[in-house]
This record gives structure tokens, sequence and C-alpha cells, in this order.
């Protein structure tokens, strides 16, 4: 077995080693030609998380307003992965630096019959709430014509970007919902339970 061996100046050395099986063919490994680089040692695992929450019980919204009663999901056999964002009223926090994919399934109904026309929109903060931008967003109607506390649901997604942990945070809102008679449905996610609205909150890369 072949090995090449590069000497350091003090006398240690590390060896480059020929494969311990035989390859079926020939095999080259390129060395980057575009930038300077260091051969990592440490096995850092898998980047991606989950986590699923639920609305735990209806929220009854202004007409602009951040949705709020979410918590991690209580069903029987839900697993998450990693460390699922702290939540305070409304509002997702502590984040780990890279690439967040959301989904968010809203399950919206009207007490009695109007018409309603508005948006789901899913928003980000970098300066740990003081502005807001959204990254994706899903328009709806209810029609007058339509049964009263028929349930609609809407799902929109959306990645955002963390680049700085401490001042990261994240918002389900909804902007012209009917005051009067909109209602967000929650609702167990457990066994047998009339479930709600719904969202997947997930770590998909670090930073590149």
């Amino acid at each position: 077995m072949s090995s090449v061996k590069l000497k350091h100046s003090s006398g240690g050395a590390v060896s480059i080693v020929a494969p311990q099986s035989n390859p079926s063919s020939d095999r080259t490994l390129y060395l980057p030609s575009n930038a300077d680089g260091t051969i990592s040692t440490t096995n850092y695992g898998s980047v991606y998380e989950f986590s699923t929450w639920y609305m735990t019980s209806d929220f009854d919204p202004s007409e602009n307003d951040v949705i709020e009663n979410w918590a991690v999901s209580n069903a029987q056999g839900y697993e998450g992965l990693g460390t699922a964002p702290s939540y305070s009223g409304g509002t997702f926090s502590g984040f780990s630096t890279g690439y967040w994919r959301v989904t968010a399934s809203m399950v919206y109904f009207h007490n009695t019959q109007d018409n309603d026309t508005f948006v789901i929109a899913l928003r980000h903060s970098t300066d740990s709430g003081s502005n807001y931008n959204r990254f994706a967003a899903v328009g709806g109607r209810v029609n007058q014509g339509m049964w009263a506390s028929t349930k609609l649901a809407w799902t929109v997604q959306g990645t955002f970007k963390v680049t700085n942990a401490s001042n990261s945070r994240l918002q389900v809102y909804g902007y012209g919902i009917d005051p009067n008679d909109g209602r967000f449905m929650g609702g167990s996610q457990q066994n047998s339970q009339v479930s709600g609205s719904i969202m997947n909150i997930e770590k998909v890369s670090s930073l590149i």
C-alpha cells in the first residue's frame, strides 16, 4: 500500500495513505484551486433540526395582528430533532445561525356569515423585534354565502436567514382580518382530538 508522508519541520508527520480496500476503478481526489482551506477532523453531524407547533386554542385576532397561542406539538407520536425555538406571546426566538424554513397551515373560519379578504404572512426581524419584514405570504377570501363556522385552511411557506442568533425573531401575522367574526382554529394534536392550525419550523442548512 503506497503512501505520501508530509513531515513537519519539528519532526512529526502526516501521511496520505491509499484506500484500505481496493476500489473498483481508479479514483481521483482534486484539491481546490480557487481558495485556501483546512481539512477538518471534526464530525459535525447533521445540521438539520425541526419542531412542530400547534395552536392550543382558537385565536381571536384584531384586524392586523400577531397570531398567537402556539406550543410544541402534544401529539403522542411526535418527535422533534435538535433544539426547538423559544416562544412567548406570538414571537419565536432562539434560532441558531443558518437557513430556516417555516411551513404554517392556518385553519380560519367566521362565527357568522360575512365577507373577508385577508393575508397571512411570515415575518422575520433581525433587530430583536423592532422591525419586521415579510419573507412569505398567502392571501385568502371568505364569502358571505358560506355557512358560518366553515373551516378552511391556508398554507404559507418560506425561508429566512439568521446571521445573528441573539436578535432574530419570527412571527405569523394576519393582515386585514375581520376583527368581529374571524377566528383561527386551535386544538390538541392528540389522538381522537379535533386539531386546528399547525406549523413546522426547520433548520435546513448552516450559513454558507
